[in-house]
């Protein structure tokens, strides 16, 4: 992650670049304290890859958290993620 910081409504842009020729930034909110909403633009994403995703973070508790991801390119997923710390 390259940088983060809350804009005003706590937006929260976070910009992350990788090795490849690839880089994504994300504009999010926490809408309520269990549900994180963002849209992320993926710069340099192929023909079968997302350019443009909407992200829905749930947390359902201190341990589960499920996320959904769905874009343009109709490449989507729902994970459920359990997290041990």
């Amino acid at each position: 992650m390259v940088g983060r910081a809350t804009l005003a409504a706590g937006i929260q842009p976070q910009l992350r670049a990788y090795e490849t020729l690839r880089a994504e930034a994300e504009l999010g909110k926490y809408i309520t304290d269990r549900i994180y909403l963002a849209y992320r633009r993926v710069f340099g994403a192929t023909s079968d890859e997302n350019a443009n995703e909407a992200l829905l973070e749930y947390r359902i508790s201190t341990r589960w958290l499920l996320m959904a991801l769905f874009g343009d390119a109709g490449v989507g997923g729902l994970d459920l993620i359990w997290s041990y710390a």
